[in-house]
């Protein structure tokens, strides 16, 4: 079981908001694109292009190079908590999630043999989260 994470952001956005205040946030779909713990894969036999996922539930921070190729040593810092990490900080913030939607790519693959498989998965593996959440009133 992962403890109970609380974000200081979510408790910030918390006390901005009035009562049933809105707040919105996008991020890249925690189950599916996890740098370096999730990749495409291809299944011959079956013809499917397919999203691998090695790790998913506890929480991480990765390096990632910032511009690959030209200069290496240049990283950022990404992120990663399963979304029940962010369920927990916002309800523990005072914030109701009442919209969750999961966002696919909309780009398609150049012609070829694996086009159609591509493209069909990216329709089916979501690319990003969006979760709108709510300040509960007080007294409610």
């Amino acid at each position: 079981m992962i403890p109970v994470t609380d974000c200081a952001a979510c408790e910030g956005v918390a006390r901005l908001l009035k009562p049933w205040g809105k707040f919105v946030m996008v991020m890249m779909h925690p189950a599916f694109r996890g740098p370096k713990e999730t990749a495409w894969g291809w299944d011959q036999a079956a013809d499917v292009q397919f999203r691998r996922v090695d790790r998913y539930l506890l929480p991480r921070k990765t390096p990632i190079v910032t511009h690959p190729g030209s200069a290496p040593d240049v990283y950022t810092w990404t992120f990663h908590k399963p979304i029940e990490a962010y369920v927990k900080s916002l309800r523990n913030a005072g914030l109701l999630i009442d919209a969750l939607e999961e966002w696919p790519s909309h780009k398609t693959s150049n012609p070829g043999p694996r086009a159609a498989a591509e493209n069909a998965a990216r329709k089916e593996i979501p690319m990003f989260l969006a979760i709108r959440a709510r300040r509960v009133a007080e007294g409610v």
